[in-house]
């Protein structure tokens, strides 16, 4: 998981990471290596949350996002259960391509893929739109923000000076004004209730309802996930921004269109494909990737995979092997790909790629 070494108190955002499987970073790039994908789905969720990236900002001196500063950050709580979540939004959001096909397997065999939950539809609902991006990442940065413990309070003071009108913070003069490590920057071009930020907080308020009426904070982040048929809190329609105790004008005292400005959820083509032909299509992907030998070892490997998920041809019959490790044999496949099954220079066509390997600090 690299975060990008270059990242300024001032920039729009300081944190910036991304899951970039089996790639080499260069000198520009934080590359942190983990062996769980679990993990790393969990890691690359919070690193770009809200909460995390604004006690990044306060530490901020310069323009190098050094070790020690994400060494000295503070970490969420979070329970066992509590890692599905954010685990399940972050692989729809980070893995959205098929390069990622034989995780999206493992991931549907380890935390199901059944009927209403927000994993059903696997591939078919990558999301690849700004609308769903923004909406899955309002959801995660909510429930993050309710990890690590935060009141309203706590987070309307983070994303304060969020809320001013478009013309206005664009104006050098008026930005001057405002908390030069704030994130008023980000979306400042788009209206207050169609940024990131704010719509965090309407997610967020929504949240905190939920957990209220619960009376417990696991059961509202279940029922925050199962909202609208299992597919979770979705983009309000409109929004008020006073009801959010937000807004400097009179625009804000008036319900604004949200939704219908953000487009479409999907694509064209993810809603032409049923469930089935997504898995099916993930299957054939992971063979491509794998090589017959990788792809027959994942098959060992997800025996047990729920029903839905599974081809339907019958799977080969072959002794189950141990798995290769997340971000190993790797350079073999790929090599595979483009020499007809000519072996790498190890000899055996299994290369070691290794995240940051070469780069660690």
């Amino acid at each position: 998981m690299p975060t990008m070494n270059i990242g300024s108190a001032t920039n729009s955002r300081t944190v910036v990471a991304a899951i970039a499987k089996d790639f080499p970073c260069n000198h520009a790039l934080n590359a942190i290596r983990m062996d769980s994908l679990d993990m790393l789905l969990i890691s690359v969720g919070i690193f770009n949350s809200w909460v995390f990236d604004s006690a990044v900002r306060l530490r901020m001196g310069g323009l190098n996002l050094s070790f020690f500063i994400l060494n000295e950050a503070p970490a969420a709580r979070i329970s066992g259960i509590e890692e599905s979540p954010i685990i399940r939004t972050s692989a729809l959001i980070s893995l959205a391509h098929k390069w990622f096909s034989p995780d999206w397997l493992r991931l549907a065999a380890s935390l199901g893929a059944e009927r209403g939950s927000i994993l059903a539809d696997g591939p078919r609902h990558w999301a690849l739109t700004t609308h769903e991006r923004l909406r899955l990442r309002c959801m995660l940065d909510a429930v993050v923000a309710e990890l690590y413990g935060l009141e309203w309070d706590d987070l309307s003071w983070i994303l304060r000076e969020c809320d001013y009108p478009a013309d206005r913070v664009q104006d050098n003069a008026f930005t001057r004004t405002l908390d030069p490590k704030g994130f008023w920057r980000v979306d400042k071009n788009r209206d207050p209730e169609l940024r990131h930020t704010v719509l965090t907080m309407a997610a967020f308020r929504e949240l905190k309802e939920l957990i209220s009426s619960q009376g417990d904070r696991q059961k509202g982040i279940e029922a925050f996930y199962a909202m609208n048929g299992g597919e979770g809190w979705m983009l309000p329609e409109t929004l008020r921004l006073a009801d959010l105790g937000l807004g400097h004008d009179e625009r804000s005292e008036k319900a604004q269109l949200v939704r219908a400005k953000l487009g479409e959820r999907f694509l064209p083509w993810q809603s032409e494909i049923t469930p089935e032909e997504s898995w099916k299509e993930c299957h054939l992907h992971a063979r491509n990737i794998l090589g017959a030998d990788g792809y027959d070892r994942l098959v060992a490997e997800l025996a047990g995979m729920p029903e839905g998920v599974q081809e339907d041809t019958e799977w080969p019959a072959r002794a189950a092997e141990p798995a290769p490790s997340y971000g190993v044999d790797v350079l073999g496949s790929q090599l595979r790909l483009f020499t007809s099954g000519q072996k790498d220079s190890s000899g055996d066509g299994a290369g070691d790629v290794r995240l940051g390997r070469n780069h660690r600090r």
